[in-house]
């Protein structure tokens, strides 16, 4: 979702709070804010006007907080401006904008869009001293179509004379919706006596109302929605554009762009990995995978040439391991022995640091052994990969397929501090399966990669 306040200044309060009520419904709805621009042109919640300081209201009841513990506005101030916003849509950034300013979407990707501001016939003013026209929003929609960056677009505007904004939007798959049409001025719904301003417009306000009973199974519709908007309710005439729409508004639900739900596609296809495993220089031995091409996010046929993992056994690896630990166990005993004989004034030390030794090198033998059985069962030893390309990273996880294991590595990967954009899952026929995660850091973390790999190579060792 971008959500955009374009206003400045403390009378045009309502701007703000209709953009953060707008965003604490998506929230609730289920969209993270790594996937939530949110601009706001005047920093209500901080002015010195503001004598609730801190916080932002809809209602002269001030039943609700808009501005929370939890909110996180990616622009704000001067940073919101006619370019910032054209760039957010098309994507085209400086190198050094973090991802979590940025709208990372693809071709599968939903998109809700919501500005409130003042507006006039095809413009829509910023800070009070720029404009953005129809023809600009026009321009970056079709960018979008053109580098494949949503699948759906819902732009939603609350302002005067709304409707003309989207008057030449040419772009396949968007629906647009509007508090006014040419020549009607949208209007504010309530003042608060405390704050001397109005505190929400009346669009935004029934939006509110209908959005408020909604939740991730509710079957309300994009039609339903709109015909909640009416004249008597707004003082204007709410519009709504479907001419570009390749679905039928009375069947598409709200939460297909206020909410997160996910559809789920099952496909055969896989990634073309290259390279080939190192050949076995003793037979039955595991032979042991090159570094693979970056994943590619799209799906892509398989080639001829996909890498076919060997069934082969792992028992050789194993018993390398339970030979190494019998052998240390020897020379910890030798060691011992031989320094008991030396150092005999020193004799009980000496039988404290073996016989600790002894149990630590048991220890391990017994972990070696009880993973050792459980892959002789399965056939083949798990397999974790890590690597990254730019700004992306990915994770790629082989092993014995099992019920719940999809579960299971979500939940460890969980556990550090990054969000998965893309999963894609493949069971191969002998059983055993290939996931690929591509995945990104949450804001100001970094992501210890070797870590990561070792975490959930013994997780799936023990598993």
């Amino acid at each position: 979702a971008v959500l955009v306040s374009t206003s400045r200044y403390w009378f045009n309060y309502r701007h703000a709070a209709n953009v953060l009520s707008m965003y604490r419904t998506v929230k609730r709805l289920g969209i993270p804010d790594s996937q939530i621009v949110l601009m706001l042109a005047e920093d209500i919640a901080c002015s010195p006007r503001n004598a609730n300081a801190g916080q932002v209201f809809n209602s002269k009841s001030h039943a609700i907080n808009l501005y929370g513990d939890e909110i996180e506005v990616d622009y704000r101030g001067a940073e919101v401006t006619v370019e910032t916003f054209l760039r957010v849509l098309t994507g085209r950034h400086d190198p050094a904008v973090p991802n979590s300013k940025r709208l990372l979407t693809d071709k599968n990707s939903n998109i809700l869009i919501f500005m409130s501001g003042h507006g006039g016939n095809e413009f829509l003013k910023f800070q009070d001293q720029e404009e953005l026209n129809s023809q600009d929003i026009a321009d970056a929609i079709a960018q979008m179509h053109d580098t494949k960056r949503y699948n759906e677009i819902f732009f939603v505007v609350d302002t005067c004379q709304a409707s003309t904004l989207y008057n030449r939007i040419a772009s396949p798959n968007v629906l647009a919706m509007s508090s006014s049409i040419k020549d009607e001025s949208s209007y504010s719904y309530e003042v608060d006596l405390q704050t001397g301003v109005y505190v929400i417009d009346r669009f935004t306000y029934f939006i509110l109302v209908v959005m408020e009973n909604v939740d991730m199974n509710s079957r309300t519709t994009i039609m339903e929605l709109f015909r909640s908007l009416r004249r008597d309710r707004l003082g204007s005439t709410a519009h709504i554009r479907t001419d570009l729409f390749r679905r039928d508004a009375s069947t598409v639900r709200v939460t297909d762009f206020f909410g997160s739900v996910l559809n789920t596609k099952m496909t055969t296809k896989r990634y073309p990995y290259k390279g080939n495993f190192v050949s076995a220089s003793r037979k039955g031995e595991v032979g042991l995978p090159s570094l693979m091409e970056p994943l590619k996010v799209d799906p892509i046929p398989v080639l001829s040439n996909a890498i076919q993992i060997p069934k082969q056994d792992p028992v050789p690896m194993m018993n390398i391991m339970v030979v190494t630990s019998v052998v240390v166990l020897f020379l910890s005993i030798t060691w011992a022995a031989l320094l008991g004989h030396l150092q005999t004034g020193k004799t009980a030390e000496i039988k404290r640091v073996s016989s600790f030794l002894m149990m630590k090198v048991s220890d391990q033998l017994s972990s070696w052994q009880e993973m050792a059985n459980l892959h002789l069962r399965r056939g083949k030893v798990p397999y974790v990969k890590m690597w990254s390309e730019v700004d992306k990273h990915y994770i790629e996880v082989y092993c014995t397929d099992r019920p719940g294991l999809l579960s299971d590595v979500t939940m460890h990967l969980r556990g550090f501090p990054l969000e998965i954009m893309h999963a894609k899952i493949s069971t191969e026929e002998d059983g055993y399966v290939r996931d690929t995660f591509q995945v990104q850091p949450r804001e100001n973390s970094l992501l210890d990669m070797e870590k990561i790999e070792r975490h959930l190579q013994k997780a799936l060792l023990l598993c």
